[in-house]
């Protein structure tokens, strides 16, 4: 697609200030980043602009713009959910916007949410608006799999925040989790992880630590198949 790197971002205002900011070094050069802005600031899409990297980000509705030109859609634009693609100039008076040039605002359509479509607005002009839709949608898809590596591998933030040493620590999280599946033969857990964490320091044997795991998962076992027997005799009366 151009870019090197994707960086999503949570969708705090203040969160994404910090990374734009003049001088913050996190945003890097060549990079597209991905966000959902609770309001609208131009400012900080012309500080993307300004460090040499791109942006896909969620309007808000009170967000002002001023259309340019309507571009035409594909079939598979219409089949993957795309109402519109426009050129746009944001804001609505000249001095109140960082942004001159115009952007791209592309239109997706919510299947629950029929009377409210995504408006997702770019500086990426050389995409599909079928792209763009599905872009945000993966950001959504990354969420979760950082969620679940949180939960799972107590994975609480990066130490390194150049490409090669994310993907490290990625890597070696999920290692370790299909190590732990492999080694107990179970679906792995938060508290399973803890347990080998403790055999990897050297603060227990491996043999204690299974057997402890295995104790767990039985009463885990236990708890859920009474959680369930209750909920039958109830939906029974």
């Amino acid at each position: 697609m151009g870019r090197r790197f994707i960086r999503l971002l949570d969708g705090q205002l203040q969160h994404l200030r910090g990374h734009c900011s003049h001088g913050n070094r996190r945003l890097f050069y060549d990079q597209l980043v991905v966000a959902h802005l609770l309001a609208f600031f131009s400012q900080i899409l012309a500080d993307i602009i300004a460090k040499g990297s791109d942006f896909l980000v969620r309007l808000h509705k009170t967000a002002r713009y001023e259309p340019i030109e309507v571009r035409p859609l594909t079939a598979a634009d219409r089949a993957g959910g795309v109402l519109s693609d426009t050129l746009v100039r944001i804001g609505w008076r000249a001095a109140r916007t960082a942004v001159t040039q115009p952007l791209r605002l592309v239109e997706i359509a919510q299947p629950d949410k029929p009377d409210r479509p995504l408006r997702l607005l770019t500086n990426r002009f050389d995409l599909s608006a079928e792209t763009i839709g599905v872009i945000y949608r993966h950001r959504w898809q990354v969420e979760l799999f950082f969620r679940w590596l949180k939960c799972m591998a107590n994975f609480g933030h990066f130490y390194s925040e150049s490409p090669q040493g994310m993907t490290m620590q990625v890597y070696i999280a999920l290692i370790g989790t299909l190590l732990i599946a492999l080694e107990t033969g179970a679906r792995p857990s938060s508290y399973d992880y803890a347990l080998m964490s403790m055999a990897v320091a050297g603060l227990a044997p491996l043999d204690q630590i299974l057997a402890q795991a295995a104790k767990r998962r039985a009463k885990c076992r236990r708890a859920a198949e009474q959680q369930r027997a209750r909920k039958a005799r109830k939906n029974s009366h």
